[in-house]
């Protein structure tokens, strides 16, 4: 007997069923009849949600996106020293980093250049925009010298897209960072 569920809560389905396989196996031996299986429908009902597994990858991501957001903001508000605050933000945009590569990890960026840069802007226009108000209060404090806070968190963000911080300690992360955003 076929179990009939809201759409948002299939969708829902789907998406966590595909995250898992695509860490288990991998986004590029998953597939979208895997998917379907590993939870129990018809492959046909798969294509009523997304026309294929990038789409999939992008809720992936747009989830992760949103966790990484709301973690952030919530950061933001907490009443703690700006620079452990701003800390605390760099290791959130990390760890989610770090999360899609394990996740996504058997793409290679020349094959996926374009989806790499569309997860990239994605991200920034997401997370840009609480990060550009921190970077903001930081100036305003005296504490970060940037001319262009605005640019310099998107350079800040397509830096840490780009790099595997597995060989490095937090705190040469840190220091870069706080070169990048001309802490003293």
């Amino acid at each position: 007997m076929r179990i009939s569920k809201a759409p948002e809560e299939r969708k829902k389905e789907i998406i966590n069923a595909a995250k898992e396989l695509f860490f288990r196996k991998g986004f590029t031996k998953t597939t979208i009849g895997d998917i379907a299986t590993h939870i129990g429908i018809a492959k046909g009902l798969f294509y009523y949600y997304f026309h294929n597994k990038d789409e999939v990858m992008a809720a992936i991501i747009d989830d992760y996106i949103q966790m990484t957001a709301t973690t952030i903001r919530n950061i933001a508000g907490q009443d703690i020293d700006y620079r452990e605050k701003l800390n605390k933000i760099v290791f959130a945009i990390i760890d989610f980093s770090e999360e899609a590569q394990r996740i996504f990890s058997d793409l290679s960026l020349n094959d996926h250049s374009v989806l790499h840069q569309s997860v990239l802007e994605h991200t920034v226009e997401s997370l840009g925009e609480v990060v550009d108000e921190i970077v903001e209060a930081g100036v305003e404090n005296g504490i970060i010298h940037a001319k262009h806070p605005h640019t310099v968190v998107k350079i800040l963000f397509y830096g840490l897209g780009m790099v595997d911080f597995s060989s490095m300690d937090r705190t040469t992360i840190l220091e870069i960072v706080a070169q990048i955003l001309g802490i003293q």
